[in-house]
């Protein structure tokens, strides 16, 4: 199954800073790529996006960057309230790397699959 995170907390800024030390984030190889998505926003005030971004690139992640999200990225997630029952991007975004995985499971379990004579 895939995985996404958002604003994962590997290094937190602002007073939250005292209860949050900076952590690392241990992905297992076959998660790597695709299999795992970051959503960081850029304008996020309590996690440090470059912070975000070098462990995406040191663990070999997908890294999503949202140019005007914020920390709870309501807005570009589609988020209003618990009564708005529109799919919003967060839905999406789901549904699309759910489909990715789906295909390229099919194409692995076809390629390692005998041959018939």
């Amino acid at each position: 199954l895939p995985i996404l995170l958002l604003a994962p907390a590997v290094a937190v800024h602002g007073p939250a800073a005292l209860f949050f030390p900076p952590s690392e984030i241990s992905v297992p190889p076959a998660y790597k790529g695709d299999r795992c998505v970051v959503v960081q926003g850029e304008a996020d005030e309590l996690v440090s996006p470059q912070a975000v971004a070098a462990c995406c690139a040191k663990n070999g992640l997908k890294l999503s960057s949202v140019k005007a999200g914020d920390h709870r990225l309501n807005e570009f997630l589609g988020l209003h309230s618990r009564d708005d029952p529109r799919p919003g991007v967060l839905h999406e975004m789901v549904r699309s790397i759910w489909r990715q995985v789906r295909t390229s499971g099919q194409r692995q379990d076809a390629a390692n699959s005998p041959r018939k004579a």
